[in-house]
């Protein structure tokens, strides 16, 4: 007969710590991975959540619809533009893109992109 003593049964228990640490820092680190956003197609974001908007560098975010989203990042590399956002409380955004190279007398309705994020709990 085994005997089981309080030792015994701390080692045990103690086997199972990591890997719970472990399942919970991939569950974090996957909510960190940001959702790319695809242009003109709706997106459904859960609150705390991080999404991108590439763009080339001839592009720029110009206008915003909404208080769901939160820009926490702007960054340029290798001719593209990077914006991040955080999901930051339910309800709906939309993000408008244009060139940067407009002329006056351009087509603005034209060459617009949007960007459709909905936020949910």
């Amino acid at each position: 007969m085994m005997r089981i003593t309080r030792d015994s049964a701390l080692r045990k228990g103690s086997a199972c710590v990591p890997a719970l640490v472990g399942a919970w820092c991939v569950a974090c680190a996957a909510s960190r991975i940001p959702l790319r956003l695809e242009a003109e197609q709706p997106t459904t974001l859960r609150v705390g959540q991080v999404a991108a908007v590439q763009l080339t560098e001839r592009e720029e975010v110009v206008g915003k619809a909404g208080e769901a989203l939160a820009l926490i990042e702007r960054s340029r590399a290798r001719g593209a533009r990077t914006y991040l956002y955080r999901a930051v409380r339910a309800g709906s955004q939309t993000l408008v893109v244009e060139p940067t190279d407009l002329h006056d007398g351009d087509c603005i309705s034209c060459v617009t992109t949007h960007y459709y994020i909905r936020v949910v709990r």
